[in-house]
């Protein structure tokens, strides 16, 4: 990611936008993915972006994934699951630990090897209770609840005038306040 890390620095950009454009831009196609992704890919991502540490900057990039999704043309209204099924793996994933006794006789790598093990059956569970079909697909939500992980701020019965990058248009927002 040079460009970013360049026009990060010409901007003096803080260091914390910085990573999160740079971690957005690395991951954003997998993330967009998520329900075609296994469990181990999952992971994986969830280990590359640090999530366990930093969840706070995970339910960011999750949140820049909805914003750049969103903003295509044609998916204003469209509702992001990816961030909800995410969300969920991660806190099955961070809600394993290993008891003093199941410690007892690893050294650290092998109290790493053991813990990814039972993180990987976590966001397996995770991953069967999840639906079959891809997330781009038409929604199976009823159309009056908006799975957006951030609610809009519209009535259902409102049309809120939006501009495409060529022309404007009228979008119907749903009621998820």
């Amino acid at each position: 990611m040079p460009l970013i890390e360049a026009l990060s620095a010409r901007l003096k950009v803080p260091n914390a936008h910085r990573e999160l454009a740079v971690l957005t831009a690395r991951h954003h196609t997998l993330v967009h993915r998520a329900a075609e992704l296994k469990p181990a890919t999952i992971l994986t991502l969830l280990e590359n972006c640090d999530a366990f540490r930093r969840p706070e900057r995970f339910a960011e990039l999750l949140l820049a994934c909805e914003a750049d999704a969103c903003g295509r043309t044609g998916r204003e209204n469209e509702p992001y699951p990816q961030a909800a099924y995410l969300k969920r793996a991660l806190a099955a994933a961070a809600a394993v630990t290993l008891t003093e006794q199941e410690r007892r006789g690893l050294s650290g790598a092998a109290i790493g090897e053991q813990l990814r093990g039972r993180r990987f059956a976590a966001v397996s569970a995770v991953k069967a209770g999840a639906p079959r079909r891809s997330f781009n697909g038409p929604s199976d939500a009823p159309a009056d609840s908006c799975q957006r992980s951030v609610p809009c701020a519209t009535s259902a019965n409102s049309t809120v005038p939006t501009a495409t990058r060529y022309q404007a248009k009228i979008v119907k927002r749903c009621d998820c306040t």
